[in-house]
């Protein structure tokens, strides 16, 4: 895997967030408003939550009848999305305020609430099983950012790593992402999420690390 946060200045990466398109700083902004006030297993958090993975097309239509789990009250089938989310509230529990900074430091129960996490989100969508994309936008969102980046097909090109496909894979992954932020943070004399703007915070470091190599806003031009 590369390490291409290290690779970058100060200046540079807050660039890179600054150009982080607009509509995912809003639609996390409205996330987090919910996030906070909340708990994990309320209906109102259930609600935003889906509605933004299905902004974030976390799950991709293969076949017919292929979506994110319904809410409870439009559930047929069970799991609904909101006992996705009841599962979800202990793992994330036992992380407590982990963040992607700490993974090196961590030993085999927060390893555990992570791998608990990976399986409970397995079960996003309605037909099948959910891959990394769909799996680590969930936990990015249930973990308010602390636990990041989102493995979408840009952030794994920007890594050089193929997408994972079990929990132990992508650990290793998010360690290795632990590491380039250490090196860059050391090297820079900052914290990462620092050099997000002042309008977008708080923002924690495995969300500052999507902002860095997530989509970025179209030209007008």
């Amino acid at each position: 895997m590369k390490m291409p946060l290290s690779s970058k200045t100060a200046a540079e990466v807050e660039a890179d967030i600054k150009r982080f398109d607009v509509r995912y700083k809003r639609d996390w902004q409205s996330w987090m408003s919910v996030y906070d006030t909340k708990p994990l297993s309320s209906a109102e958090v259930a609600g935003t939550c889906r509605a933004v993975l299905s902004k974030w097309q976390a799950v991709r239509s293969k076949t017919k009848g292929r979506t994110i789990r319904l809410l409870r009250d439009a559930a047929i089938d069970a799991p609904c999305f909101d006992d996705l989310l009841a599962k979800a509230t202990e793992p994330v529990r036992v992380l407590g305020r982990t963040t992607i900074r700490d993974l090196r430091l961590v030993g085999g129960i927060e390893r555990d609430a992570l791998s608990c996490l990976w399986e409970v989100f397995r079960d996003l969508p309605t037909i099948g099983r959910a891959n990394a994309v769909g799996i680590t936008k969930a936990i990015k969102l249930v973990t308010g950012g602390r636990i990041g980046p989102a493995l979408d097909s840009e952030v794994r090109d920007r890594l050089a790593i193929k997408e994972p496909v079990t929990a132990s894979e992508w650990i290793t992954v998010l360690e290795s992402v632990a590491e380039d932020i250490e090196v860059f943070e050391s090297t820079n004399q900052c914290r990462l999420e620092d050099l997000v703007e002042a309008e977008w915070q708080p923002v924690a470091p495995g969300r500052a690390y999507d902002m860095v190599f997530g989509p970025r806003a179209k030209s007008s031009g």
